[in-house]
């Protein structure tokens, strides 16, 4: 007949554990009171440069070394492959990404004025676009292709007030850009460049604004996950291998265990 391992305590003991258990859920409770947020969000805008190749994206346009262009004052039949949006993750020099932050989600959203006398856009205009994403850990060093795309998106938009005699605004949905899942460099730069031939984009009007969020894991928070589960493993092995010691004590193990 096999033999069965019970476990018994007396009521102190029985106490004291409940009590033990109780003062590490409160300190765990404080720790996360107390912690960082799990994510830091950060909004950018895009910066307009003057595009010096036609098509498809050669080179790198950097955010502070490239020909500004005013968006405002180019005509709305302006060809697209004029303008390339450029916006560096992070954008501050003093603030620098590292691996503590675990990992990047890009949102972007668009802006774009239409003519009032053009006609309806439709139901889901589709925004095509030429981006390409590159990384580096000095700001004064070339930048290193990351991944590159082709895309077409569908739009979600509503139409913002606009007073008579000017065009019409359009604001729209944000939808994921690009997701780093390991932060291996300080910084990320991203250009983005609107395609206007063969028709491409020929339902939306001139783009305004490129608005981004950034949403990044903090590393702080990263710090203080990784001591918990240390301290919590630091724990976990010896009662697991006590488990298995009385477990195993004077009888041979069953099939199950």
């Amino acid at each position: 007949m096999p033999r069965i391992m019970l476990e018994t305590l007396t009521g102190k003991q029985l106490i004291a554990f409940s009590l033990l258990m109780l003062a590490i859920q409160i300190t765990f409770f404080f720790i996360g009171l107390k912690a960082p947020s799990p994510t830091i969000t950060h909004q950018y805008t895009a910066k307009t440069c003057k595009a010096k190749d036609n098509g498809k994206l050669k080179q790198w346009y950097e955010y502070d070394h490239c020909q500004h262009v005013d968006i405002e004052h180019i005509p709305e039949e302006s060809n697209g492959d004029e303008i390339v949006f450029t916006v560096r993750f992070p954008a501050h020099k003093d603030i620098q990404l590292s691996r503590w932050n675990q990992y990047v989600l890009i949102l972007m959203s668009v802006e774009f004025k239409r003519d009032k006398s053009d006609r309806e856009m439709g139901s889901e205009p589709k925004l095509s676009y030429n981006v390409q994403v590159g990384y580096t850990d000095d700001l004064k060093t070339p930048w290193n292709l990351i991944a590159s795309a082709d895309e077409t998106r569908n739009l979600s938009c509503n139409k913002l007030p606009s007073e008579q005699g000017e065009l019409n605004s359009y604001e729209c949905d944000y939808f994921p850009l690009f997701a780093i899942g390991s932060c291996h460099y300080k910084y990320y730069l991203v250009n983005i460049k609107r395609p206007s031939h063969n028709g491409m984009n020929s339902n939306i009007g001139l783009i305004s604004d490129l608005l981004f969020v950034g949403i990044f894991q903090d590393g702080a928070f990263t710090e203080i996950w990784l001591i918990i589960k240390t301290v919590n493993v630091l724990f976990i092995i010896p009662m697991v291998v006590k488990f298995r010691l009385n477990m195993y004590k004077n009888r041979q193990p069953q099939l199950f265990e």
